[in-house]
């Protein structure tokens, strides 16, 4: 039987037909996976970047009423003292996102890029109108700072003290916020009504970490940006007092602190109560140790140790750690106790801040536990590393107070 030529010619037609459907839904698959390859990259490269800020909040002013619980000494042993405070919301919300706080350190970009300039100006111009408040002095805008929570409480608390020292009204980039766990007073750039673009347009930065830059502290008296890492307690001496309010935590992170506190003293009476911070975690990767980072020994923390044994008759050591079993192994004493695992930050510096002296080795979080301590503190002496290249962007009387001790 001979094939019909119209059939075989229908057939081969479909057949054609079927092929470049196929080719077609290939070429289109490919197409859309490497799409998705695409936003999946760039959402990832969003959360990274976004994991670097310090954010964490509902907003610069929002009502708060509770106790704030402060553990220190008496001549009859431990004594509990307490204060209530009210606060209440004058200021529009902004809500964030958080991740838990370890130290880092990493560099700004040599530029804010047009992104971020459009983006702030959006949040900036999206802002109720009716709820704007007018600046009665040009604004100081702290501008996304970059880092982790020791890293962003020296760049609130150094803004904080540049606006005081210049009579500037203080605001900060909306995405930095720490209002939800400690009662800072910095508004949101979104509370303001004031020309941001001006701002914009008159950055000011520090060039090195920790070195004071006097200049900071004799701005011209208009709308200016500031960036930098700003880790210099001259910046904010003069209104240490007001610092420590800002730093203040709220009540729900400063329950989970009495509540350690208490289980931890199980009601001993006349001590005195050291806190040992103890930072490994990236620090010991080569990268850091290559641009001088320097981690403490086990004699430091032994030494540091016996300083206080031999100063007070009752010593308890508070131990907190990123690596919990090698600082329980090696430094953990007999009269010491661990703190909990590092998933909260707000709980760990409530916890060192509770303590009256202090020990910490090259950390920005130990440094401002051992500052809102406000006792004896004790660091190590041997960070960075001399001629590294961290070493130049320090300059040790300006990043430690003259009273804390150095030793290594």
């Amino acid at each position: 039987i001979k094939p019909n030529r119209s059939i075989l010619f229908i057939c081969l037609c479909i057949s054609i037909a079927v092929f470049i459907f196929i080719e077609i839904y290939i070429v289109n698959t490919v197409k859309d996976t490497r799409r998705k390859m695409i936003l999946f990259q760039k959402v990832q490269q969003d959360a990274n970047y976004e994991e670097e800020r310090l954010v964490d909040s509902s907003g610069p002013h929002q009502f708060h009423s509770g106790k704030d619980v402060a553990i220190k000494n008496s001549t009859n042993g431990l004594n509990i003292e307490s204060t209530t405070s009210n606060q209440i919301s004058a200021h529009s919300v902004t809500k964030t996102h958080i991740k838990n706080f370890t130290e880092t350190s990493t560099s700004y970009p040599s530029n804010v890029s047009d992104k971020n300039v459009k983006e702030i100006l959006k949040q900036h111009n999206e802002s109720n109108l009716k709820h704007r408040i007018i600046p009665k002095t040009p604004v100081l805008v702290l501008w996304r700072p970059k880092g982790r929570l020791g890293n962003a409480m020296f760049e609130y608390a150094s803004g904080f003290g540049i606006a005081k020292a210049n009579n500037m009204t203080f605001a900060v980039d909306g995405k930095f916020d720490l209002s939800k766990n400690c009662k800072v007073t910095g508004y949101s750039v979104g509370d303001l009504d004031f020309p941001l673009k001006v701002a914009l347009k008159n950055k000011k930065s520090d060039d090195k970490d920790k070195q004071f830059k006097a200049s900071l502290m004799a701005l011209p008296h208009k709308h200016t940006v500031l960036r930098g890492y700003l880790q210099s307690f001259k910046y904010f001496i003069n209104v240490e007092k007001e610092i420590r309010n800002e730093f203040k935590l709220r009540a729900h992170i400063q329950a989970k602190v009495d509540a350690y506190m208490r289980n931890a003293l199980n009601n001993e009476t006349g001590l005195t109560l050291v806190s040992v911070l103890v930072r490994r975690g990236e620090i010991l990767n080569e990268y850091y140790k290559k641009i001088g980072y320097e981690s403490p020994s086990v004699h430091f923390f032994e030494k540091a140790m016996d300083y206080f044994r031999k100063r007070y008759k009752k010593v308890k050591f508070f131990v907190c750690s990123d690596d919990l079993m090698w600082a329980r192994m090696n430094v953990l004493p007999q009269d010491g106790v661990m703190c909990p695992n590092r998933n909260n930050a707000w709980v760990d510096m409530g916890i060192l801040s509770s303590c009256h002296h202090s020990i910490f080795g090259s950390t920005t979080f130990g440094w401002w536990g051992a500052y809102l301590t406000g006792g004896e503190v004790i660091y190590y002496g041997n960070h960075p590393r001399p001629k590294s290249q961290i070493w130049y962007t320090y300059k040790k009387e300006d990043h430690y107070p003259p009273q804390w001790i150095s030793m290594t």
